[in-house]
């Protein structure tokens, strides 16, 4: 059954049972907390059709327009008349980051120039404040918890924020197998659309906690902020279906001057004009504790056209090596082709070894 049917239904009821859930599991995004925390969060568990090798699979994925993911977030508190937090989407670009995390990007409304630190900086130092004084230092970026069931808040991670405009020494690289230690040597701030880019944990519910300072000067040697200190906090659901794995976000680049590879002699090898981006995660934990290792094989997908209502099998058109990488159990792959017409609809096959294949219907259309 489709995942929109399944929406559907679930959004009809008010209340659905899964084992394995801390919590009452409900259809829709959980109400905003209270500054003290929630009483009882809710974790959306949504229903994966019998034909389906994966669950979040989305009807169709208008590829232009974006790309729809299902994690939610609830309302900002706190400081929000300055800073709040408006949306949450998939990057295009930069899959891999650092220690292979999977990017997206939290997308703000900010008032004025933010700098994400508790620590006020003058001329490129960090000042002294009592303020932040008060805040554990490796918290002044702001932390992460995670929701543990009967009310219960665990810490989780630093806020593991990545800016793409960093050199890579910047991103930040994975403290151990869970968390995150930013390595940044000053504050991340907001880019010109008021976007961050964060690495987006597996499911489950988790409360973010972000300071914040304006930002007077974002140079490395002049590093300057206010000196008022500011706060908001606000949960993240990531869902789940009732499959062993979830797709979690499909985005695609259409490229307009197509890139030309070339062999070690230097003759044309092919054209791409076209990149899908794929996250998939899995729900479940093995065995063995350890985290499983699936690969997008590329040799094995298969891509499709829509020609006056039946598929038309395009030979050759996706690129046969593929690149992928995985933290945490999520895991991006990346897929080049090269596709005829921009316009076109098309039934991408892909095949990840561990959970097999699944098909994908992208519209690039406007």
């Amino acid at each position: 059954m489709k995942l929109r049917k399944f929406l559907a239904a679930a959004l009809a009821a008010s209340l659905l049972l899964a084992s394995g859930c801390d919590a009452s599991v409900t259809a829709g995004p959980p109400s905003a907390p209270p500054s003290e925390g929630p009483a009882d969060p809710t974790l959306v568990v949504i229903p994966a059709g019998e034909d389906e090798p994966a669950g979040l699979i989305l009807d169709e994925y208008a590829m232009r327009a974006g790309t729809s993911t299902p994690v939610t977030f609830d309302s900002c508190e706190g400081d929000t008349d300055i800073l709040n937090l408006t949306g949450i989407r998939r990057r295009n670009y930069d899959m891999t980051g650092i220690g292979g995390s999977v990017l997206f990007e939290f997308v703000f409304d900010a008032k004025m120039p933010v700098a994400f630190t508790a620590e006020k900086w003058e001329d490129g130092e960090v000042a002294e404040d009592a303020a932040a004084a008060e805040i554990t230092a490796a918290d002044r970026a702001g932390f992460v918890e995670k929701y543990k069931g009967e009310n219960r808040w665990e810490w989780y991670s630093y806020a593991g924020f990545r800016d793409a405009a960093r050199s890579k020494n910047n991103y930040g690289l994975p403290a151990d197998d869970e968390n995150y230690m930013p390595l940044s040597e000053t504050p991340v701030g907001l880019s010109e659309d008021g976007e961050v880019c964060f690495t987006l944990p597996a499911a489950g519910i988790y409360r973010y906690t972000l300071y914040f300072r304006e930002s007077l000067d974002n140079t490395p040697e002049h590093c300057t902020t206010g000196d008022e200190l500011y706060s908001i906090t606000f949960r993240l659901t990531v869902p789940k279906s009732d499959r062993d794995f979830d797709v979690l976000s499909v985005t695609g680049v259409w490229v307009d001057e197509p890139t030309v590879l070339h062999d070690w002699q230097g003759y044309k090898e092919r054209v791409d004009n076209c990149y899908v981006y794929i996250v998939v995660s899995y729900n479940f934990t093995p065995e063995t504790g350890e985290l499983l290792q699936l690969g997008l094989t590329a040799k094995k997908c298969s891509v499709e056209m829509l020609e006056n209502g039946e598929w038309k099998t395009l030979k050759d058109a996706v690129r046969p090596d593929s690149i992928q990488t995985g933290t945490r159990g999520l895991y991006c792959g990346l897929i080049a082709m090269d596709l005829p017409d921009p316009e076109g609809t098309y039934r991408l096959t892909v095949h990840f070894e561990g959970c097999g294949d699944f098909p994908l219907i992208l519209n690039w259309a406007e």
